[in-house]
């Protein structure tokens, strides 16, 4: 419960996500982040309570499979290049190759339908990422505002081939 309520709340305090969730109450305690963290967590043990809804339970929880696992993957071929362009040893190479190889099958593994909310949840994640951007008074930089438009353009384009049944749920 710890690391997920210190994550919304030191990405605020880093100007990540907005300023919200670095909010504290008297003792020091991420008052916000922790209430929203609770809330998802009680709907989601409270989904348990119906058979349909651990159904939805099941979803959520290949859902995050494939959620931490494309971050995974682009860590992984980011070590790939940087061993190859260092010349690093052959079992770092190949720990690196195997651990892009493994995270695309198992994206692979969970699913279009998966992958496609993944991709829906990345492009509504850009949204705290611009109102934090704002709070700034901090313009993109870099590849950052391609890559949020891409990942907007993407999340529309997987939510309408979901909605119009081409990604069977």
């Amino acid at each position: 419960i710890l690391l997920i309520v210190e994550l919304p709340y030191l990405a605020a305090r880093d100007g990540l996500m907005p300023k919200w969730f670095a909010v504290e109450n008297s003792r020091g305690v991420p008052i916000n982040s922790l209430l929203i963290n609770q809330l998802l967590i009680q709907i989601c043990l409270l989904s348990l309570l119906s058979e349909k809804l651990q159904a939805t339970y099941s979803a959520i929880y290949l859902l995050s499979t494939s959620t931490m696992l494309i971050p995974y993957l682009f860590s992984a071929m980011y070590a790939v290049k940087l061993y190859f362009a260092e010349g690093e040893t052959l079992g770092k190479k190949s720990i690196a190759i195997l651990a892009t190889v493994y995270s695309a099958f198992v994206i692979y593994a969970v699913g279009l339908l998966f992958l496609a909310c993944t991709i829906i949840i990345f492009a509504v994640g850009t949204i705290p990422f611009h109102l934090a951007k704002r709070e700034k008074n901090e313009r993109y930089v870099g590849p950052e505002r391609w890559l949020a438009m891409t990942l907007i353009v993407a999340g529309i384009t997987m939510a309408n081939l979901i909605g119009s049944g081409t990604i069977k749920l």
